[in-house]
């Protein structure tokens, strides 16, 4: 749109049926480009339908497929339950889901070819924890991309909290710990 912009300016005085064609595909770009935006906004904002019978709903019940997949995907990956599972509200399931699920991602693609992942879920007295940890090459880059901002928003719009760290011997840990209700307001 800047370049289309810029060539509108540069034509204005010349050719003001080019300048003027050149604005209104800027608008309609601009339109389309709102559009999209909402819509990706939308999906990432909207709480998920608390119907548990609805099968694009993922969950903690879900995590030894998720495992299973990295495992068949080439990423050893272990998975660990410590305490007794208590219940969780749909959407903090959804987001400790798609947590879980970037993380792994990250250690498949970035970890290398002998990284292995360990996931523990842990039902402690106050809060909801899961952890994931990998091993791999050490972090070459310090940049946060979107996939580690899209974990952070799920953490904070669960009402938790995520910490993202390297290792000293190479991968990352990310764990997600999430207040449970009813310590919150005991």
């Amino acid at each position: 749109m800047g370049v289309q912009a810029a060539a509108a300016r540069t034509v204005w005085d010349a050719d003001p049926d080019a300048a003027r064609r050149a604005l209104i595909d800027i608008e309609q770009a601009a339109r389309d480009a709102l559009v999209e935006l909402r819509q990706l906004l939308e999906t990432l904002r909207t709480p998920v339908d608390d119907d548990p019978s609805d099968a694009s709903t993922v969950g903690l019940d879900a995590l030894p497929a998720l495992v299973a997949h990295a495992n068949e995907n080439g990423l050893p990956t272990t998975l660990t339950i410590i305490g007794e599972p208590a219940p969780v509200a749909p959407t903090v399931q959804v987001n400790a889901f798609r947590i879980t699920q970037e993380a792994l991602t990250n250690a498949r693609r970035h970890g290398g070819p002998d990284a292995a992942a360990d996931v523990r879920v842990r039902y402690l007295p106050a809060a909801l924890e899961v952890e994931i940890v990998n091993s791999g090459r050490p972090s070459l880059s310090s940049q946060s991309g979107l996939g580690l901002l899209g974990m952070r928003e799920r953490a904070a719009a669960s009402g938790g909290s995520l910490e993202i760290s390297p290792r000293r011997d190479g991968g990352f840990r990310v764990r997600l710990t999430i207040p449970r209700p009813e310590a919150v307001s005991a």
